[in-house]
Order: structure tokens, then sequence, then C-alpha cells
């Protein structure tokens, strides 16, 4: 099922929030457009997993680190987030 512009739009700012407060850097600063990719803005692997927990807790959406640390575009990241199927869990016998 696609996601609706709304849960895009809400995923952009949760993951705009929790980076800029890892970074320690104003919310506005993530809205420009910039191509260079997370981490080359500074984000540890710590602080990629302290925003992983924290975007997983808030909107229930499963991140990956490389997809983090390797992200330039925030809202297309949310996009293809919002869009994923969520993994299936294993059978238990």
């Amino acid at each position: 099922m696609p996601a609706s512009a709304a849960d895009t739009t809400t995923l952009t700012s949760v993951l705009q929030e929790e980076i800029a407060a890892a970074l320690g850097v104003p919310h506005a600063a993530l809205q420009e457009p910039d191509t260079r990719t997370l981490r080359e803005r500074g984000l540890t692997s710590l602080q990629a997993i302290r925003v992983q927990y924290r975007v997983e807790e808030r909107s229930g959406v499963q991140l990956g680190l490389a997809d983090l640390l390797d992200a330039s575009d925030l809202p297309a990241l949310a996009q293809r987030l919002a869009g994923a199927p969520t993994p299936a869990l294993p059978l238990q016998e």
C-alpha cells in the first residue's frame, strides 16, 4: 500500500528532528538541500543508533543504520520507509 503524503511528511519531520538533535544543529539546517550523506555531515554510528531507536519509538518504522548513514535526501528516505512493507515475523512452531 503506498504511503500517504501525510505519513511521509510526518516521518520526514521525525527524521529531521531526531537527526538535528543528534547532530546538535537547528532543525532548519536539515530542511535545506544538501548532497552530502548524513555520515559526511558528521553523524556517527553511535548517534545513528540513537536516531534509529527514537525514530522507531516515535513512528513505529524500522530504519536500517546503513540507510540512515548513507541518506542525503530525508524526504526520499521517508517516502521509501513509509512505503516499505513491515517485515514478517518468523513462524513459531
